[in-house]
């Protein structure tokens, strides 16, 4: 009774020693945004702007009515929206935004994740054995590092970075202690950090915490030869009931992987764009080399500033290398991170053209100095066990003899770091770096003569990592702006006069509007449309779809806006190709022009043909060609005969228009065909008359259904079988997840394990 109450006392002694940590790396994080909420102003560009907040805003309009969004009628005249994951839909972080409202909640959104990978980082550091103080400060350098600085206007890598602790702690332990449970965990980072959105940083987390795994795994080893198989049976089948929950996702985006122009993969010299340019390994210790580091030019350019964590930070994670060369953990991780700069200098190496060839995923992927993410992650572990070590009293006179080694060597390669990239040699880039340095040093020195105490010297490296990363972070120039700037006012008289129209019809609205506002110029993309419940033939994805980009790059511009049912344009400069059309609106430095010939959303015609895509392009490109008369096949309808067409007459009238669902009344006086101007995708079913009916691909892209004579009504409605099967495998993955975290662990294996 009494070891159990001493345990007790401890465990709880332990939970408030981290409590504390956590309440440090929280603060911190507000701290360095507090210029921001004082001032109430948020970021603003890239991919926030230009599409999560678009997204977030759509499916919060479809969640108030009551309805899941699956269909995305806005942009690139219909898009899957659940199977998109950038849409974060079912990343549960994200459903803050949901309910609360992305404008109200952006800047939280964001603090949130500066706190998830401060709190990860320092739960694994102290996994590793790493104690308190030099675990906050690695957690500091993973959460303030230049990856998660420089990506804050781009979400989906920014959220999947801050999991990477959580996955490899999960690994760690399932590995020390293999079991279903602790397989199940395991999977179920792995699920959560998929859901955030990013695939291709997710797809390296899991061959590194896999890798990881089995070094862990062969190290902790003390089983027999059949009793490691049972355990690694466990552990796999663990991980496939973690992983399953993601499957209502996963399902549906591989069907629209399937169908984008990324189906068949990147070719090489698309797949490694954006490499690190190896002169550009100076950026990780003199970040202003080249500059300001603005994103996402440090991304297009492949810059080393994404792995920039401080010169403090990666000079302990030099002598770390130096000190402790006999700890397994510490050669692990250099030797990582060592392969993760091969592998993010992408074309310049052999490593990353290794990977795109002989490893599943990597082909459909590009900007290889993303992999920086992982460099940065096993360099701050290095931290910690650096501080761990120098914590230590009365090092022996052997370590400091390469400390001073290690020292000099990097204060050479920053001080000739310029001569060596090549660079006008400034005073002013390399200021900085050796201050940080310096001042290192200084506590170094202090240290060893014992000026300071192993609590003080932590304490203040502490403070000068952060100090370090908090003066990057401001010279940075992420755009900030008042948060009044996402209720997107310079777009809303465009959309209320597009909105007086009662008929169906799309715009054309590019993604290089330019707007100002409030002294604040920005583009308003295509996907702000979304916001208004315009239907745009324009986008923004990764996964654009391969026939709708095909149809747009194959048919002459203003026929392609014809047959899409375009009846506007905006734009924010002439274009020679509309230069004959009406202009009927402006406002706000945006043109309005409405375009003289479109075909309706639904029509009826009587003439058929049957060809093959690259015929029909052909055809439709041809300006002889009268769509409103005759539909181009691919299928050979089984259920209609050519007639003549005289007296053809048809009607089509809308019933409802929904994102998921569409009802017409249709009369011909003939059997004809129903051509619908929406997009052909798998999920899309008809009913005639309460009867399923067949849809068939029409010019390229559209819907059509065969109708007898008479009149009829017709409805189409989105479900998807990959959506169905995914909500299934999901919910047995949820039960199955729930099931195991209610066994009892097996002796030894401790919640503090």
């Amino acid at each position: 009774m009494r070891a159990t109450l001493v345990m007790g006392f401890k465990s709880l002694r332990c939970l408030g020693s981290h409590w504390t940590a956590v309440i440090i790396i929280t603060c911190l994080a507000f701290l360095y945004h507090a210029p921001y909420i004082l001032k109430k102003q948020v970021y603003y560009s890239g991919d926030i702007i230009h599409q999560h907040l678009p997204n977030l805003i759509f499916a919060r309009q479809s969640l108030s009515k009551g309805k899941i969004p699956l269909w995305n009628p806005y942009q690139f005249s219909g898009f899957p929206f659940l199977a998109d994951p950038g849409s974060q839909m079912l990343y549960p972080p994200a459903w803050i935004l949901l309910i609360i409202g992305p404008q109200q909640m952006l800047i939280g959104y964001i603090i949130l994740h500066y706190i998830l990978a401060g709190t990860f980082m320092y739960f694994f550091t102290c996994y590793l054995g790493i104690s308190q103080w030099p675990a906050v400060a690695a957690s500091i350098a993973f959460m303030f590092s230049g990856f998660l600085l420089l990506n804050t206007s781009d979400w989906l890598p920014f959220c999947t970075y801050a999991w990477i602790p959580l996955v490899m702690l999960m690994a760690s332990r399932s590995a020390k202690w293999p079991t279903l449970k602790s397989g199940c965990a395991f999977g179920l980072s792995l699920a959560i950090q998929l859901l955030s959105g990013n695939a291709q940083l997710w797809l390296g987390t899991l061959y590194f915490s896999a890798i990881f795994w089995v070094v862990q795994w062969i190290y902790h080893r003390r089983a027999s030869c059949k009793e490691s198989l049972y355990q690694l049976a466990q552990v796999a089948i663990g991980i496939m009931v973690g992983l399953s929950i993601t499957a209502v996702q996963v399902i549906p985006s591989w069907e629209l992987a399937q169908q984008s122009i990324r189906r068949e993969g990147l070719s090489y010299d698309i797949s490694s764009l954006y490499s690190l340019a190896p002169v550009r390994l100076f950026s990780i210790l003199i970040p202003h080399l080249w500059g300001p580091a603005t994103w996402p030019e440090v991304v297009k350019v492949g810059d080393g500033r994404l792995g920039y964590i401080g010169v403090s930070a990666v000079s302990l994670a030099v002598l770390a290398v130096i000190l402790l060369p006999h700890k397994k953990e510490v050669r692990f991780f250099a030797i990582s991170a060592i392969g993760f700069i091969a592998l993010s200098i992408g074309r310049y190496g052999f490593l990353y053209l290794l990977v795109y060839k002989f490893l599943p995923g990597f082909h459909l992927f590009r900007a290889p100095v993303r992999y920086l993410s992982f460099f940065v992650f096993c360099a701050c572990i290095l931290v910690g066990f650096a501080l761990e070590f120098l914590e230590k009293p009365n090092w022996p006179k052997a370590y400091m003899q390469r400390l001073t080694v290690g020292a000099f060597a990097l204060f050479l390669i920053m001080t000739l770091g310029p001569f060596a990239a090549g660079q006008p040699y400034k005073w002013g880039s390399i200021r900085l770096p050796i201050l940080w340095w310096g001042l290192l040093m200084v506590l170094l020195v202090a240290k060893y003569l014992q000026f300071l105490s192993a609590r003080g010297f932590g304490l203040l490296v502490l403070v000068l990592i952060f100090v370090e990363l908090f003066v990057f972070g401001s010279q940075a120039h992420l755009p900030v702006a008042s948060a009044d700037i996402l209720r997107f006012e310079p777009l809303q008289p465009i959309a209320e006069y597009l909105k007086k129209e009662t008929d169906y019809f799309r715009v054309y609205w590019p993604n290089n509007l330019r707007v100002k506002d409030k002294g604040v110029a920005y583009e308003a993309w295509a996907p702000s449309t979304m916001i208004y419940g315009i239907s745009n033939v324009e986008g923004y994805n990764q996964l654009k779809l391969y026939n709708y980009d095909l149809f747009w790059r194959t048919l002459p511009f203003t026929r392609a806006l014809e047959l899409l049912n375009v009846k506007y344009a905006i734009l924010s400069s002439p274009l020679d190709s509309l230069a004959t059309e009406q202009m009927v609106f402006s406002d706000n430095g945006l043109f309005v022009y409405k375009l003289s010939t479109y075909l309706p959303r639904a029509y009826v015609v009587a003439h058929w043909s049957h060809s093959s895509i690259s015929e029909i392009l052909s055809i439709l490109s041809n300006a002889s060609f009268d769509p409103t008369k005759e539909v181009l096949l691919e299928a050979i309808p089984t259920n209609l005969n050519s007639v003549s067409g005289l007296d053809f007459e048809g009607k089509v009238q809308f019933l409802s228009y929904e994102p998921e669902s569409l009802e017409f009344l249709v009369s011909l006086s003939q059997p004809g065909i129903l051509v619908v101007n929406e997009l052909f995708y798998p999920g899309w079913k008809c009913k005639v008359d309460g009867q399923e009916t067949q849809i068939l691909r029409a010019n390229v892209i559209f819907r059509a259904v065969v109708l007898k004579d008479g009149i009829h009504r017709v409805q189409m409605f989105f479900s998807p079988e990959s959506v169905k099967l995914g909500s299934a495998v999901s919910l047995l993955g949820i039960i199955g997840s729930l099931a195991l975290f209610f066994i009892p662990s097996p002796r030894g294996d401790c919640a503090t394990s």
